[in-house]
């Protein structure tokens, strides 16, 4: 690969985005290789091998990966947004899959969007339909045939790391970027003197400080001030850190702060990893001997049911079917042992398999004493989603009320 090509904005931000895919997978406990016919060059057709842990929500055994760092585009009068590849490109990648006889994973790093995506490429390939469009779609543009995808058709799985995030946005693909203020929540367009206050407002609220009123003078009093703030970090719910993010952003995009914003997004980074971290690996699933029965059926302020089942044994113990617990309060229930839910049991609790009465049947469930902790765990450390906090602490209050006639 020639070198002129190995210093555009575009490959830098290329292996940048691979990088954040890679530590993404690892983190959740996926091993990450790179294909074993990589040229000497480095080049390849894929970007990745990956291999899942046991039973894995998303991806099973060996897969192919693919990263593209990609930000969307309007179609159609700019009324559907989509992500585009050339349609010779797309055909490659599709005929490299079969040859390997793997499923091939497409990962988009959106900067602008500041979330990861993913679909598999049999996923992508499989017509969809939004309003009066089918997507994908082939349009033919002056430099070749392209596909169009809509960013419905992927699926939200992660986001990059702050820091990450602020090494994409300081390679300018064009020399005419510049840094833009964001208001810190999705709200009507703020002038950006109101921005700027909202975000002296936020960083006074949640790390009383005034920036760049307080910052010390030497790199490493910068340090030692950073480190400071771990405590106050320690006591905000994860779904906050991107609102402190982006308030840090902006004034450091007024002020010229560098040196304290690059501390300070990693140390954000690192108490969010502290707190999120979690065993990737299949966990033990305690099966008591004991046959359950079912005890009663609570119903969810969303009208879902969560059937209680009662286990005895020295003394009667109340169990929640898990899956009907987390689809109560809007959790995901795909892959559930591995997603935020499941990690926050990990963390709280223990996963038990029952027996239903005389049958077969199984009930994954986990133990109504323990439910309060798992939610609390859930919304503090787990989502990054204002809306899904919101929703595991109302349903929290409405569960407190609803098995105290147990």
């Amino acid at each position: 690969m020639g070198k002129i090509f190995e210093s555009t904005p575009a490959y830098q931000k290329g292996l940048i985005g691979e990088e954040i895919v890679q530590n993404f997978l690892e983190f959740h406990g996926c091993t990450v290789t790179r294909p074993q016919d990589t040229a000497p060059t480095g080049s390849s057709t894929v970007d990745f091998v990956l291999n899942a842990p046991k039973k894995f929500s998303l991806w099973k055994g060996t897969e192919l990966v693919e990263v593209k760092v990609k930000t969307t585009m309007g179609y159609s009068y700019k009324r559907f947004p989509v992500y585009v590849f050339p349609v010779s490109q797309m055909e490659n990648y599709r005929r490299y899959a079969a040859d390997k006889n793997l499923c091939l994973n497409f990962f988009v790093v959106d900067e602008d969007r500041e979330q990861i995506f993913w679909r598999d490429l049999s996923e992508l390939e499989t017509p969809w339909r939004f309003e009066e469009k089918t997507f994908p779609a082939d349009v033919e543009q002056s430099n070749g045939l392209h596909r169009y995808y809509h960013v419905k058709q992927f699926v939200p799985v992660g986001r990059p790391n702050f820091a990450d995030l602020e090494r994409l946005r300081s390679i300018n693909l064009s020399h005419a970027d510049k840094k833009i203020l964001r208001p810190l929540k999705d709200v009507d367009e703020l002038s950006d003197e109101e921005i700027i206050t909202e975000s002296r407002a936020a960083v006074k609220n949640f790390l009383d400080i005034k920036l760049p009123d307080d910052l010390p003078t030497s790199d490493e009093k910068i340090s030692v001030f950073v480190d400071a703030l771990r405590s106050s970090l320690r006591r905000i719910p994860t779904y906050r850190f991107r609102e402190i993010y982006h308030a840090v952003r902006n004034l450091n995009a007024v002020n010229a702060m560098s040196a304290f914003a690059e501390k300070f997004y990693a140390l954000l980074d690192a108490v969010k990893c502290e707190r999120q971290r979690a065993d990737y690996q299949t966990p033990h699933m305690f099966r008591p001997s004991t046959p359950a029965k079912k005890f009663a059926e609570l119903h969810a302020p969303d009208n879902t049911t969560v059937e209680i089942f009662a286990l005895e044994g020295d003394e009667s113990k109340l169990f929640a079917e898990m899956f009907q617990l987390a689809t109560a309060f809007g959790c995901d229930r795909r892959g559930l042992i591995h997603s935020d839910f499941g990690n926050a049991v990990k963390a709280t609790s223990r996963f038990y398999t029952l027996n239903f009465g005389s049958t077969d049947k199984k009930i994954s469930a986990v133990p109504v004493k323990d439910v309060p902790a798992i939610l609390k765990d859930y919304a503090f450390n787990r989502t990054d989603d204002a809306e899904k906090f919101l929703d595991a602490k109302k349903f929290l209050s409405w569960w407190k009320v609803a098995v105290t006639k147990f």
